[in-house]
């Protein structure tokens, strides 16, 4: 059963199948990785407002200006162009993601574009591999910003939640936030596991600091030292107290003796109102669920006007259960195939991503390029 508007057919992505089947020789596999963008910085994306500021402090980026053409360009994965994002200026969707959850990252930008909203959109991309095919697969997109992480190199292997590995790669997250908000832009941060049905900016009209998901007070009400906020959705402003709020967010999860959760130190902020009390916008969990109760049957019959789902809960832990109930309830968008035994490609607009699992276990990726040239690199 899928939300109230939802056409089931079109979220089925067998009713689009592009036979993406390849035979491994026809590529030669090469020893090293070969930079997608090089030295001649010939990829003339178009970078939005974002990027001049974001590379002032904590990203590094190497994309040009765009030219003044770009303005009528419709990108390929998000479905828009500059001036769609017009309707919503000053507001920048934040996403980061490794190697492992691309592909999740991927789903969550086709569902985006199936609800006709149009954002400056910035990935960031945790390792070189990540980059590499991030920046390969959004090509040509104008309203696509993908930058590299300059907290070093994290792992690209599906993580388990909660383990020291996830914990470093989950809380670099406040910095990003926390370099757009000083720049003046509203963030709209996302985890990757999520799912939009709908256009959510009605839930972000007027004067707060902060929206986020309470999975524990009866909303609209906040419970002050019982709130249990979600940490991997949420709308922020740049007010004073919002910038202070994610500072000091921030500032805890870097202190190398710090071993907690970024979610739990957000509801301890909140409920000790550290370091200034936030006006915090509750997001419904009626339209703003999570797996645990979006899975149940009864509930989505009981709530069919899902807005955003979060596929994240102790139902459904790690990046194979995840994917497995975007399949099973047909949401999930990226074609996927596996031609032969040890081979599966990735469909993402128009390009390509395949991947070769070799004798010793090592997996490749191959992106074949417009040109004739192609990129390979390994996946540790």
């Amino acid at each position: 059963m899928f939300p109230t508007g939802v056409d089931q057919a079109q979220l089925d992505p067998e009713k689009s199948v592009i036979d993406c089947s390849v035979s491994s020789q026809d590529y030669s596999l090469l020893r090293h990785t070969t930079t997608f963008h090089d030295d001649s910085n010939d990829d003339r994306r178009t970078a939005h407002a974002t990027v001049s500021a974001m590379q002032l402090e904590t990203f590094s980026i190497r994309t040009l200006p765009p030219p003044n053409q770009t303005a009528v360009i419709r990108g390929k994965i998000s479905g828009c162009t500059l001036a769609d994002t017009e309707k919503k200026p000053g507001v920048v969707l934040l996403l980061n993601t490794n190697t492992a959850f691309m592909d999740m990252a991927l789903n969550l930008l086709e569902s985006i574009k199936r609800t006709g909203v149009c954002l400056n959109t910035t990935i960031i991309a945790e390792e070189k591999n990540a980059y590499l095919a991030l920046l390969s697969a959004t090509k040509g997109d104008p309203v696509i910003t993908v930058l590299k992480s300059a907290e070093g190199e994290a792992s690209s292997k599906k993580l388990r939640i909660f383990t020291p590995e996830y914990n470093r790669l989950v809380n670099r997250r406040h910095k990003y936030i926390l370099s757009l908000l000083q720049h003046g832009f509203e963030v709209f941060f996302t985890d990757v596991d999520t799912f939009w049905f709908q256009d959510p900016f009605s839930y972000f009209q007027g004067d707060f600091d902060m929206s986020l998901v309470d999975e524990r007070s009866p909303y609209p009400t906040r419970l002050q030292n019982r709130s249990l906020h979600c940490a991997g959705l949420g709308y922020f402003k740049p007010t004073n107290k919002t910038i202070m709020f994610v500072k000091k967010w921030a500032e805890i999860l870097a202190d190398p003796k710090h071993r907690g959760s970024d979610q739990n130190i957000l509801n301890d902020q909140l409920h000790k109102d550290q370091p200034v009390r936030v006006d915090v916008r509750p997001l419904p969990v009626k339209h703003f669920p999570h797996a645990n109760v979006f899975w149940q049957p009864k509930w989505r019959r009981e709530n069919n006007d899902t807005v955003i789902m979060h596929n994240v809960g102790y139902k459904v832990r790690g990046h194979d259960a995840k994917v497995a109930k975007f399949k099973e309830n047909n949401m999930w968008l990226v074609n996927v195939t596996e031609p032969n035994r040890g081979t599966s490609c990735i469909k993402i607009g128009h390009q390509n991503l395949y991947t070769f699992k070799n004798a010793l276990g090592i997996t490749y990726v191959v992106i074949p390029l417009i040109t004739s040239r192609t990129i390979f690199f390994t996946i540790y």
